[in-house]
């Protein structure tokens, strides 16, 4: 008997003490995509803490990027993000930016952004991480009304 209770532990510490890919991801909004979906406006690039001023044109003042707060995800897990623009007009677009937040690099992950609560439709945006951080390209949103969108680390 105390032979199999060992066991048990041991396999539920293995288990939970295995590496899990965990990431911090944050969903920019915008009115439209701007021209180039490298284009921030006085937003801080979440890895390096600097400010970034990188202005081209008036039409890009007019699309700056409104940012979610930042949310964990784990391999696996679908996790909702509120959309932070006062109104509906102001989330027609969407990008997403991940950093990959355990200790090893993400090897064959991919960042999804979904609009159906549970990740079950198919994702708006997708692209693969490679090493610790990726942006998605701005697409524009289907169902613009939802308050929320769905991230997926797989």
């Amino acid at each position: 008997m105390h032979l199999i209770y060992s066991f048990c532990v041991l396999s539920f510490c293995i288990r939970f003490t295995a590496a899990v890919t965990t990431a911090r991801v944050w969903v920019n909004f915008y009115r439209d995509c701007p021209r180039k979906s490298n284009i921030m406006l006085n937003s801080t690039i979440p890895s390096s803490g600097q400010k970034h001023h990188n202005i081209r044109s008036p039409r890009d003042v007019a699309v700056a990027t409104v940012r979610s707060p930042p949310v964990d995800v784990r391999a696996g897990e679908c996790v909702a993000v509120p959309k932070v623009t006062p109104n509906n007009a102001d989330s027609r677009s969407v990008s997403v930016e991940v950093e990959i937040t355990s200790a090893t690099p993400c090897d064959g992950c991919s960042i999804a952004l979904h609009e159906v609560a549970g990740c079950i439709d198919e994702p708006l945006v997708e692209a693969d991480v490679v090493g610790f951080s990726e942006s998605t390209p701005c697409v524009r949103r289907n169902f613009v009304a939802f308050d929320s969108v769905w991230v997926k680390l797989d």
